[in-house]
């Protein structure tokens, strides 16, 4: 594999960059390595990587250059559901639940207040524990 000068610095560049995705970094220096004459073997030995790695951005340089050495564009899984579903939910999920309480907290809070202000009322406790035991009942 040969390197014209331009693209030799710039896969220089690329590889010693501390800046660069670190993939970018090893697709680089895979194919320096292949311009040195390096084998496959060589190469996937001095970077830690399988041959089946050195070979496909080997290939990859082949076929499409510097171009190749990018990222290929990924489909993704499809969309479960469409944009109407994502606007209810995010307006469900953004608005103020209805009545005067503004959370399920405060209704709880309620809750628990009147069972408390029922066992003082009627004063049939004889310690804190005697009283928390009342409210659980």
């Amino acid at each position: 594999m040969r390197l014209n000068e331009a693209t030799g610095a710039v896969l220089q560049q690329l590889a010693s960059s501390a800046k660069a995705q670190v993939r970018q970094v090893l697709r680089a220096r895979i194919v320096l390595a292949a311009a040195d004459g390096d084998s496959n073997g060589s190469i996937a030995r001095q970077l830690a990587v399988s041959v089946n790695t050195v070979r496909q951005w080997r290939g990859r340089y082949a076929q499409h250059g510097l171009e190749g050495l990018k990222d290929a564009a990924r489909t993704g899984r499809p969309r479960r559901y469409g944009d109407l579903v994502r606007v209810a939910v995010v307006a469900a999920a953004t608005s103020m639940p209805p009545g005067p309480q503004a959370t399920w907290l405060n209704q709880v809070e309620l809750v628990f207040s009147a069972l408390t202000r029922a066992v003082l009322r009627h004063g049939d406790f004889s310690s804190r524990e005697d009283l928390i035991e009342k409210i659980d009942a």
